[in-house]
């Protein structure tokens, strides 16, 4: 693991992605992913596609895809100065 795996951010963003399991939402999608590595505003995950993923050709269903996105790009939010994730619009 590379040293900014030891951060305070990995430990707060692996605090994440374990807890999903005992959700009882669609956040449980992102159970099976590992954290491989946390810099500030910076998340790697690795998560090995089984057939519970898949959509009918047999590749990683799209919906699945997006989710992952949204999950990990908020995680990512989360390993910065500021702590939070957050959206904003200006009208």
């Amino acid at each position: 693991m590379a040293a900014a795996s030891k951060s305070k951010y990995f430990e707060l963003v692996s605090g994440f992605y374990k807890s999903y399991a005992a959700m009882q939402n669609f956040q449980r999608t992102a159970a099976k992913c590992r954290v491989v590595d946390v810099a500030e505003g910076r998340v790697k995950v690795e998560m090995e596609v089984q057939e519970e993923h898949t959509n009918t050709f047999g590749t990683l269903h799209g919906g699945l895809t997006a989710t992952l996105v949204d999950i990990v790009t908020t995680t990512a939010l989360c390993a910065t100065r500021r702590g939070s994730a957050g959206v904003s619009v200006d009208f």
